[in-house]
């Protein structure tokens, strides 16, 4: 792989997202899109239309895919694409008749106990094509803060950190509001079950609270 491109998998060309990312090429890949990030470490992201998510998720399928894939990166991601929006009886429109509670309990599950980021959830094609885009060049950036003027506090966030992943995700969050909210919530799960009250603290006052709060949801 080199960096700065976008790679794809050959069963990815039925959906027509390859396409449309412009200079990306085929390779072989665990799962269907992959690129080296600014670190040069990879990234993966597999592509799931909701159908076969349902299917995969029952199989066993998906698990070997994210499992497979995460041994080679701890960078794994899951996109989801045409998320049904009509529900029977508290049952998702699909194969196997899920319960909205059954399907969010075995997805989470699977993703949190193998480590998997998302999932990122797309509306339809041009969707997935947009969130791949801003993805990969979200990963592509060399250091916090690149294109603005070098502040002591992106050169002073420790990479790889989680301060330094919640700054990424909320814009204008800072290194000291990271590193308050990572040492009060170390988790993703913790932080993103946390509501408003809970994010006040030094530093983060009520305002603060509710722009993360909104931030995440």
């Amino acid at each position: 792989m080199q960096q700065n491109k976008i790679y794809y998998s050959r069963n990815e060309l039925r959906s027509g997202v390859p396409q449309c990312l412009g200079s990306a090429e085929p390779a072989v890949l665990p799962l269907d899109y992959g690129w080296l990030d600014c670190d040069g470490a990879l990234v993966f992201v597999e592509r799931k239309e909701v159908s076969n998510l349902l299917t995969d998720l029952r199989n066993g399928h998906l698990r070997d895919q994210l499992e497979n894939a995460r041994g080679q990166t701890e960078q794994v991601w899951l996109l989801v694409e045409r998320l049904p929006v009509v529900m029977r009886g508290g049952e998702i429109n699909g194969p196997g008749a899920w319960t909205y509670k059954a399907f969010w309990s075995a997805l989470i599950s699977l993703m949190y106990g193998l480590g998997i980021g998302g999932p990122l959830w797309s509306a339809d094609m041009q969707g997935t094509v947009e969130i791949l885009r801003a993805f990969f060049a979200q990963s592509q950036r060399e250091a916090l803060g690149s294109g603005r003027p070098k502040l002591s506090k992106w050169r002073d966030t420790v990479r790889g950190s989680r301060a330094e992943a919640y700054a990424r995700a909320i814009f204008g969050l800072g290194q000291m509001r990271a590193e308050r909210l990572a040492a009060r919530f170390p988790t993703w799960s913790a932080l993103v079950g946390a509501e408003p009250a809970e994010l006040r603290m030094e530093g983060i006052g009520p305002g603060w609270a509710e722009r993360i709060w909104a931030a995440l949801h």
